[in-house]
């Protein structure tokens, strides 16, 4: 006990992380590569391109998080030892994962189809059609890899993952310019293109971890061929257990699209500004994911080991670092972020609002961004333990009630009947992060998470 009080352990945080902040950054170039290919193909591509991509990603987040949960499973079963049962959460997270994409083979179809059809004009909505559909077999892809990237990252071996993730971001961007302009004598497809090149990408990935997960292992430690290595137990807690954490992801992905539906009523201005410093916001965000990740699989393995007090130990080290790159960003923000907010001044400026203006109010939106991101840093460090540990129905209990009894009301008022300046609407959602981040946190000291059974014990 005194010994785990005394380690620090730091090093293994970052060591962890790094590979996970690259893999965060390749994916937000290859996002901004695909959009700006777009851009210089049509207005009506790049503009069917944001609502169907984020659509598809939505309806996508439930499942593949789901599944994801095979993360912490693998991290407490390889920190308790027990290698062999790692493939057992394997197989028994592949068999959901099949069950998964034949629902999101149906659902995103129609479902996706409809929404799409209701909310983009007929001359978007043909664009956007075929981008979608095209990239559904991605995301089922993505789904059913899952389970074999967690095999790698559950083990600490984050950096397996990264470079076969980094190498697909990669190979997206070049079929983007390949088939979206027609270079090299393929054909020019336009956004046609850009969904083939996503999806494309994605499989090539899948189909690399689940290569390397069968035939670049030591199979006397871990028997990955065994095909039958099945759990019901843990089957069953995938749905169990990761549902609520799947339900959580989707959650916050609808209430941010919801605010920003809200924040779009006030006008362009405000949702101009809005725009820019969540491009910027966003971006500073990727460490602190990697941080949130890097936590979650070190805090499982010492749960794995039966050692509550290492978890804790180290989600507080990993919180101090994520305080400390919060912080740093902020003061990053408020002494040289003008420089890149004038990156996004357009050749002409409307005639209701001078760029001048915008790049003021965009500049006062980001300073309360940077300080609800240093907020956000005790949810997702101590949330992200509380997930490691199984404690999901929770967490998602605390998403709902926050951001649906109180979050999302609040922004309708301001929205609709205050309606101050934009940078005041967006003090509102530090008070509804600081709220989230309390109720987490209470959670994290009542010790609830000690008492979760995630891993079956042994017989």
């Amino acid at each position: 006990m005194n010994e785990t009080k005394s380690t620090s352990h730091y090093g293994k945080i970052l060591g962890v992380a790094w590979p996970l902040f690259c893999l965060s950054a390749g994916t937000v170039i290859m996002q901004f590569c695909d959009r700006k290919f777009l851009g210089n193909s049509s207005t009506e591509e790049i503009a069917a391109a944001l609502p169907a991509g984020n659509l598809l990603a939505t309806l996508g987040t439930f499942f593949i998080s789901m599944i994801s949960y095979c993360n912490p499973m693998t991290a407490q079963y390889f920190g308790a030892g027990r290698t062999r049962e790692c493939v057992y959460v394997l197989w028994s997270g592949f068999r959901a994962a099949l069950l998964c994409a034949g629902v999101m083979a149906i659902l995103m179809s129609c479902l996706g189809i409809c929404v799409l059809n209701l909310t983009l004009d007929a001359e978007i909505f043909p664009y956007a059609f075929r981008y979608f559909v095209l990239q559904i077999p991605g995301q089922i892809m993505l789904c059913l890899a899952a389970p074999f990237f967690a095999f790698y990252s559950g083990r600490s071996r984050t950096i397996v993952v990264s470079c076969i993730n980094i190498c697909a971001a990669l190979l997206n961007i070049l079929l983007d310019w390949l088939l979206i302009f027609g270079h090299w004598g393929f054909p020019k497809l336009g956004i046609t293109g850009a969904g083939m090149a996503t999806t494309a990408s994605q499989s090539l990935a899948a189909f690399t971890i689940i290569g390397l997960v069968l035939f670049g292992n030591n199979q006397a430690r871990y028997p990955t061929r065994r095909f039958r290595s099945f759990s019901k137990e843990l089957f069953r807690k995938i749905f169990l257990i990761g549902g609520p954490s799947g339900f959580q992801r989707l959650n916050n992905s609808l209430k941010f699209t919801t605010i920003i539906l809200l924040v779009g009523t006030l006008g362009k201005s405000a949702l101009t500004s809005s725009t820019i410093a969540l491009s910027i916001t966003l971006v500073s965000f990727m460490p602190l994911i990697a941080l949130t990740e890097s936590n979650l699989i070190l805090s499982g393995q010492f749960l794995g080991r039966g050692d509550p007090v290492g978890a804790r130990k180290i989600t507080f080290q990993t919180w101090t670092l994520a305080f400390c790159y919060t912080l740093s960003a902020f003061l990053v923000i408020l002494f040289f972020s003008r420089p890149v907010i004038a990156w996004f001044a357009p050749e002409r400026s409307g005639a209701d609002v001078s760029f001048e203006q915008l790049a003021g109010q965009t500049w006062n939106v980001l300073l309360v961004m940077g300080f609800w991101m240093m907020i956000d840093s005790v949810r997702y460090i101590f949330g992200s333990l509380l997930r490691a540990a199984g404690d999901t129905g929770a967490l998602l209990k605390i998403s709902l009630t926050v951001s649906w009894g109180f979050g999302i009301p609040g922004f309708v008022v301001l929205t609709q009947w205050v309606r101050p300046p934009i940078d005041q609407i967006w003090l509102f959602f530090i008070l509804v992060s600081l709220l989230e981040s309390s109720l987490i946190l209470y959670r994290f000291h009542q010790g609830n998470w000690k008492t979760v059974r995630l891993i079956h014990q042994k017989e």
